[in-house]
């Protein structure tokens, strides 16, 4: 941990231009432009895309669910899911429930992976308690560095890195059902129709460049969710061990 001390109101514009140096600096070394990011603009248009479908439509486009456990769904594309399938009778998980898969999942890393936790939920500190219960049991039972940003503001950050850097992410994009919603000023869709369709835009940029990429919703009690991934952590650690 590194604390910066700043003398005056006048310090916080330096640091503004020390990091975006430093953007630069790390872009350069992980070998891409932060200044150009083509895959953060093709998810933007595939929101866009879906925004336009609801206009036309009144609804985004419907995509079926692989497997409904309780109040969590998961998506994914036949590429992924034949594959989790395959892995899960490797792995003697089951392939028929949403615990089996995630392990599969889970359980499917090369040397050089990471996982990355794709949060569109509301950032509020027992979620985020949660959350960074996960990230770090998953760590400790994957032996991989985990990440955590929340959706939409991480298209802006690491989203390139994501779609434009190595081929050695694993990415699971959590959704829900918001309690909350409001109309977009302007627009006949709400807030929560935007992050979908932002959250579902990036899935898709993801599968685009063929990464490891699917997405879980959950319905009503989000706590009630996370606990399905925690239950799939678990049968990773218990079968390591």
């Amino acid at each position: 941990c590194v604390t910066l001390k700043i003398d005056s109101v006048y310090g916080l514009g330096g640091e503004f231009f020390r990091w975006e140096y430093a953007t630069a600096i790390a872009g350069a070394i992980l070998n891409i432009n932060p200044f150009d990011e083509p895959n953060v603009t093709e998810s933007k248009d595939n929101t866009n895309a879906l925004l336009k479908h609801y206009k036309e439509h009144g609804e985004l486009p419907r995509t079926e669910a692989a497997f409904t456990e309780e109040n969590v769904s998961l998506y994914a594309d036949e590429k992924l899911l034949r594959l989790l399938s395959e892995l899960s009778l490797q792995h003697h998980y089951s392939g028929s429930d949403l615990t089996g898969m995630l392990a599969a999942q889970f359980n499917s890393t090369r040397a050089g992976d990471y996982f990355a936790m794709l949060a569109y939920l509301p950032p509020v500190s027992e979620i985020n308690t949660t959350l960074e219960h996960i990230r770090r049991r998953l760590r400790h039972a994957t032996r991989r560095a985990v990440t955590l940003g929340y959706g939409p503001r991480y298209l802006h950050s690491t989203g390139q890195l994501h779609k434009g850097g190595p081929d050695n992410g694993i990415f699971i994009l959590i959704t829900c059902d918001d309690d909350v919603d409001l109309p977009v000023p302007g627009e006949p869709y709400t807030f929560s129709t935007l992050k979908t369709a932002q959250a579902e835009g990036d899935l898709q940029a993801l599968l685009n460049v063929g990464r490891r990429a699917l997405r879980l919703h959950i319905r009503g009690d989000i706590q009630a969710g996370l606990s399905k991934l925690l239950i799939a952590i678990d049968a990773v650690d218990e079968r390591r061990h």
